[in-house]
């Protein structure tokens, strides 16, 4: 069947351009023919617009098109503004009132129709439709496309949840008719695949959700300027003229949707497990892109979504806040997740790719490239501890259940401690109160934290080597042995020296971040230890769900597969499996981080080899919070870029995350800025016999949320530039 031009004449016979009606061209078609859906995201634009770029390209990669080059991505608006003008080039509007009123097309327009789809079917079968929001985007396929949708929320760095967008109005133009009418229809779409007998209603409001989401074993991180944005007051928001309220008695009551549709009773969301489903139908809101594209612009939407796939990575649950930590200057995993996809993917169809971050840090990109399966990651650090806080982030993230179980006891009875009222999960309770050799340890642990703190006060952990690093944690394990007469303990020994160094990454992580408060006698160390030990708990509560819900009902547990399938509360689960991690960790080579590296000497040596990289990512050091020496930090640029570029593959990718912009008042040098990094590798280049495509255009989206530069911002200290640059041979 020829859709397009049935859509044409459908359209042509019964259409309209009130678009709450099924007739228009657009529903007629995406919504009739073609799929749509929505893409959650888990912070907003004020934060970044890189989850937005990052979507087309992964929409690109796990598109089933057979030329995915030839896809091309176009606003609603752009589409219907094409569509006409083409219709109505061949068209009169006087032949289309009068088959209207005839009910039947004449053959002069019948023949005219079929010219135009014969010329622009093809066209139009490359268009996705993609409309960015401020916190979430509405992607529209015709009916020869099919995405794989489990691929693109794994992946990515950015969405939260996604599934078939059932419907999206702007809220004054939004009618309980029309809304009802497109749940029939999902309703109908449903029973005709025979998935589910009974479909739960969610509605995000901030009277059932923001009371308690926030509590312990729930970080909070995707909430502010994220996922708070999309809740709506159910007591004061209508559509037209009747309350949101009365909408949804009026749904629980009929006798058509009421069957199929659960809506979900108001109060602690937690406390109605017997609802959780692997799938459910969730109304939020949104906003349109504002003319300053970090605030939202003042037209608001309803937006229903069947929430099919949620995004449960579990770096993501740490994100800047890992284990294994040793200094505040990182990116967030969900950025180095978004930046690695859009390198990878603009480095086409070639595999197996390699990739190096210079600038390691505890492996945040190392971590991200665990996910794809034909990535080979290496990387280098000047810290001494890089490649010890990654190891230990590895087997965090890959630990046992029962390990993890025991890791948490650890935690509960130091915080316990401190604070009698601390939540204890009820899976470690029993053994909490009956664990006595525990128990003894902790309390010696507690006798040596002064010391293990002034050790960590009185350190530049940027000069500390790894071999001495280990030898002091050795020492503390030893003496806590000791004190708590457990010398006899040799197959604990190693979890103890794990568990030890976790407690100094953590009091690292608060002498850094409280190192002005403690100075200035407004805070204790040990006030800030401990917030910083209840958020590590706190995170490992999440982690620990996660993984139980993995272990019970995951599909996919293959050790050679890195994509893991679960159900989770309100749907199904994407992550990373855990026993692939494990396998990984058994590879981690001695040499596949360098710590204790001079960057400079490094990359002499890689060019020596002839070492070559498809991809550089990294977030490198720009003395922002550090009391660098300006004429020997922009001499390293100087010298560290041309490298950059040498040991760079043919079309291959240099992405930095570079300082744009400061909110504390400290000023960023502009050795270290985009402007000067552009020229400088631009000079490179030159000098390497290559070509730097700066700017790269990864889509023909016409819209402001792609055409501006990317941009991350952190309110409290930089807005970045997010800058990607592709090299190409002479």
């Amino acid at each position: 069947m020829d859709v397009f031009l049935e859509c044409l004449k459908e359209y042509c016979l019964n259409g309209t351009s009130d678009r709450d009606n099924d007739k228009t061209i657009f529903n007629l078609w995406f919504r009739c023919y073609g799929e749509a859906y929505t893409f959650v995201y888990k912070q907003n634009l004020h934060v970044t617009n890189i989850q937005h770029v990052e979507l087309l390209m992964l929409l690109k990669k796990f598109c089933n098109s057979v030329n995915n080059d030839a896809l091309s991505f176009i606003s609603s608006r752009d589409f219907l503004n094409r569509i006409e003008k083409i219709l109505f080039n061949f068209v009169e509007k006087d032949e289309i009132d009068q088959a209207r009123k005839d009910r039947l097309l004449s053959p002069v327009l019948e023949n005219k129709l079929l010219h135009i789809s014969t010329l622009y079917n093809d066209l139009f079968e490359h268009l996705i439709v993609v409309d960015p929001y401020y916190c979430t985007s509405a992607v529209f396929l015709p009916h020869n496309l099919t995405i794989d949708i489990e691929k693109i929320c794994y992946f990515s760095g950015y969405i939260h949840s996604c599934g078939e967008n059932i419907y999206t109005r702007n809220m004054l133009k939004a009618s309980k008719e029309q809304f009802c009418n497109n749940l029939e229809r999902f309703k109908e779409d449903i029973e005709k695949e025979e998935k589910y007998e009974n479909m739960r209603l969610m509605l995000y409001t901030h009277e059932d959700f923001t009371p308690y989401d926030r509590s312990i074993g729930d970080p909070d991180d995707f909430l502010k300027n994220g996922l708070d944005n999309i809740k709506f007051y159910m007591e004061k928001y209508y559509m037209q003229k009747e309350p949101l309220w009365d909408v949804f008695e009026f749904i629980k009551n009929d006798s058509n949707l009421g069957t199929f549709y659960n809506v979900m009773p108001s109060g602690d969301y937690r406390r109605t497990e017997e609802y959780f489903t692997e799938t459910s139908v969730w109304l939020i809101i949104d906003y349109s892109v504002g003319d300053s594209l970090q605030f939202p612009g003042d037209d608001k939407y309803y937006i229903c979504y069947h929430q099919s796939h949620k995004n449960e990575n579990p770096f993501h649950l740490f994100d800047e806040n890992k284990p294994g930590w040793i200094d505040h200057v990182t990116i967030p995993h969900t950025l180095s997740g978004a930046m690695l996809n859009i390198a990878i993917l603009l480095c086409g169809n070639k595999r197996p790719l390699t990739a190096i971050d210079p600038f390691v840090g505890t492996g945040t990109t190392y971590l991200e490239a665990l996910r794809h399966n034909d990535l080979d990651f290496s990387g280098s650090d000047i810290s001494g501890l890089s490649r010890i806080a990654t190891k230990d982030n590895l087997r965090f993230f890959c630990i046992m259940q029962y390990d993890l179980k025991k890791l948490i006891l650890f935690l509960v009875q130091i915080l316990e401690k401190k604070d009698k009222n601390i939540f204890i999960p009820d899976s470690v309770h029993i053994e909490y109160v009956q664990n006595d050799v525990l128990d003894t340890i902790i309390i010696a642990l507690d006798n040596n934290l002064q010391i293990m703190y002034d050790f960590v006060s009185d350190k530049d952990f940027n000069d500390i080597k790894e071999q001495d690093f280990i030898s002091w944690t050795k020492m503390y394990a030893d003496n806590i042995l000791k004190e708590s007469h457990q010398e006899k303990i040799t197959i604990k020994r190693d979890k103890l020296l794990f568990a030890t160094r976790i407690l100094i990454y953590t009091m690292i992580k608060a002498h850094k971040r409280n190192a002005y408060a403690i100075l200035r006698a407004r805070k204790e160390w040990k006030e800030a230890f401990y917030y910083e030990l209840k958020e590590l708990y706190s995170r490992t509560i999440a982690f620990k769900k996660q993984y139980y819900r993995m272990n019970s009902n995951g599909r996919h547990l293959n050790s050679n597969d890195a994509l893991i399938i679960y159900s989770a509360p309100f749907s199904k689960a994407v992550s990373l499996n855990p026993l692939y991690v494990f396998k990984k960790s058994m590879k981690l080579s001695e040499d596949t981080i360098e710590p204790e590296c001079d960057i400079s000497d490094r990359l002499n040596e890689l060019i020596s080899e002839g070492k070559k990289f498809d991809i550089i990512l990294t977030d490198p050091p720009y003395g922002f919070n550090t009391d660098e020496d300006k004429m020997k930090f922009s001499q390293l640029y100087l010298e560290i870029l041309p490298k950059l570029v040498e040991i760079l593959s043919n079309n291959g990718i240099i992405m930095l995350c570079l300082p744009a912009h400061s909110h504390s008042g400290k000023g960023v040098d502009y050795f270290v800025q985009k402007e000067i990094i552009s020229l400088q590798l631009n000079i490179a280049a030159i000098a390497n016999n290559k070509v730097l495509h700066e700017n790269i255009e990864i889509n023909k989206a016409n819209h402001k949320v792609y055409t501006t530069s990317l941009y991350w911002d952190s309110e409290k200290a930089l807005k970045r530039d997010i800058v990607c640059f592709q090299f190409s041979g002479k």
